[in-house]
């Protein structure tokens, strides 16, 4: 299948009923292009609480750096420190980066995997749209999660950027509050019902694009996540 045979799957997924937690593993990779002082990071709180909750995670080395933690600060919280990425990419379930995931990364992740990260809508095309159908990627982007006014809530921790520790604490509770919402739910059907969020931020789901704007612009069909969502029967 190439470029050339590319049409997006709108149909409907069968979903089981289950509702106790899946075996998850989350990785975090170190690229981080939020700001040019790379000083808004993952922080080693945000690793201890997913630990606590019984979620193994994987963190690239040196993913505090820019902020001045150590490898030692992730690990004492008991996260595993990898060496490599591509071994947290194919080890983890849901994999998290400060930075947009390119068609590259994309190419190179298995199959069915959740991805959040920092991915403005413009910079979605049909490259991209195209590899997360293939794997049957779902997709979250940080810049599609509302503040209470509706806006970019990923700008206003940007506008605390002076701050860069208060920054982080605000990225960091946005991301528990996602991943353990994903992770605490049979599957991202019964995440989205419990966490209306998902449903701004979530732009592809298992390789559906659910983004009106991005298939207007792509010129590519979209289905609404709702409809994918819900029985309504």
């Amino acid at each position: 299948m190439g470029l050339d045979d590319f049409a997006l799957d709108t149909q409907r997924e069968e979903v089981g009923t289950e509702t106790d937690q899946r075996n998850f593993v989350v990785g975090f990779l170190k690229r981080n292009s939020l700001t040019d002082h790379k000083k808004i990071v993952i922080l080693p709180s945000l690793i201890k609480r997913l630990v606590e909750g019984n979620i193994p995670t994987m963190v690239e080395r040196n993913l505090g750096k820019g902020g001045d933690f150590i490898d030692l600060d992730y690990a004492d919280v008991g996260a595993i420190i990898e060496e490599s990425a591509e071994r947290i990419c194919q080890k983890s379930n849901i994999l998290i980066q400060l930075s947009p995931f390119t068609k590259e990364d994309l190419s190179r992740l298995p199959a069915g995997q959740i991805i959040i990260s920092p991915f403005p809508v413009a910079e979605v095309d049909k490259e991209i749209l195209f590899f997360l159908q293939l794997k049957k990627i779902t997709a979250i982007s940080l810049h599609l999660v509302p503040n209470a006014q509706g806006d970019c809530f990923l700008q206003d921790i940007l506008q605390t950027k002076d701050n860069p520790l208060v920054a982080s604490a605000a990225l960091c509770n946005l991301l528990a509050t996602t991943i353990i919402s994903l992770v605490y739910n049979a599957n991202v059907r019964y995440a989205v019902q419990t966490n209306p969020m998902l449903l701004k931020a979530i732009f592809c789901y298992k390789g559906i694009l659910t983004n009106a704007e991005i298939a207007q612009r792509c010129n590519v069909p979209f289905s609404d996540l709702l409809m994918l969502c819900w029985d309504w029967n």
